[in-house]
């Protein structure tokens, strides 16, 4: 994708975990390419993403952070997920919404 694209837009499956070993594999493409003279500075991860907004005192919200889906909580709990987020370097976030 790297060798052919400027950018990815992709979407956080299963945990921040797994999206954070997605992105350290595209850099990583995208770093081989640099050495091959393309710049790989161009290269850009964008995500999209429909958070999900819960009421603090709400019993929906699950507690334990290893079993809270990403972008699912409380304000923090979604703020704390997209300060991780940002620290491995994706530049923009597309919000979504559905209405309910």
């Amino acid at each position: 994708m790297v060798k052919y694209a400027n950018g990815w837009i992709g979407m956080i499956y299963g945990t921040l975990d797994n999206f954070e070993n997605t992105i350290n594999t595209i850099k990583d493409m995208a770093n081989e390419e640099k050495e091959a003279n393309k710049d790989a500075n161009i290269f850009k991860v964008i995500l999209l993403t429909y958070p999900k907004v819960v009421e603090e005192d709400s019993n929906s919200s699950i507690k334990e952070e290893d079993k809270r889906p990403p972008m699912t909580g409380t304000i923090d709990e979604i703020g704390g997920d997209l300060k991780r987020i940002k620290d491995m370097g994706i530049e923009y976030i597309i919000f979504g919404y559905i209405l309910q």
